[in-house]
């Protein structure tokens, strides 16, 4: 097991967001063979708003409590929720865990929620608003927008892919309400900017209020 905080972020696991209350954050799963039979895993955590703030790197043989623990009151990002959910239910009887009960990001809700508060925004304009980047139709559009890295295959390559898609649905969110907030009337209209959508926002809540994935 390989872990610790992300290089430029040191401080940022003990850190509040006071941007989003009561939201932990996030943990990116990406999993994978070792060549030998066993699962590997790739966490990565993020905060609410998608700052990274640390990486772990373990077999689900060895490391099941500690993974476990990981993902504990964070939303999972995950590439396909129903394998994630069996990896982590897989965890917990490695560790003699009640089932978890995680909570998953829908990236295809948070751009259709991003659309339509730019749509009730541009609908009490008084004038066209400019919006910086136009938000993808489907999460496919989403990642085929991202430019290109050199992170290679593999487990790295697939959290840091997630991980971006969040930090790129967050950034369009940014986006939309720094434009809103140019328009005197729309900042009144629909209030001081929030961090994030909120369904977004709720979900983050919800998983730091549930014991999602705790080991006893």
């Amino acid at each position: 097991m390989r872990a610790g905080p992300a290089a430029d972020d040191l401080d940022a696991r003990h850190t509040p967001d006071p941007r989003a209350p009561e939201a932990v954050g996030h943990v990116v799963l990406a999993e994978g063979g070792n060549g030998r039979g066993r699962c590997r895993l790739a966490l990565w955590h993020l905060g609410p708003t998608g700052r990274p703030t640390g990486a772990w790197l373990g077999t689900t043989a060895d490391e099941s409590e500690h993974l476990l623990q990981l993902v504990h009151r964070r939303v999972v990002v995950a590439r396909t929720p129903r394998i994630a959910l069996v990896t982590l239910g897989g965890l917990a009887a490695a560790a003699g865990s009640p089932e978890p009960a995680p909570v998953f990001l829908d990236l295809a809700a948070v751009l259709a929620e991003i659309a339509d508060h730019r749509r009730r925004v541009e609908a009490a304009s008084a004038a066209p608003v400019d919006w910086p980047t136009p938000v993808p139709a489907t999460v496919a559009d989403l990642a085929a927008g991202l430019p290109a890295t050199h992170a290679g295959a593999g487990l790295a390559a697939e959290a840091l892919q997630l991980s971006r898609l969040v930090v790129t649905a967050a950034n369009l969110w940014r986006e939309t309400e720094s434009a809103r907030l140019r328009r005197r009337h729309l900042a009144h209209r629909f209030g001081p900017p929030a961090a994030l959508p909120p369904g977004w926002l709720a979900t983050l809540r919800m998983a730091s209020r549930v014991d999602s994935a705790r080991p006893e």
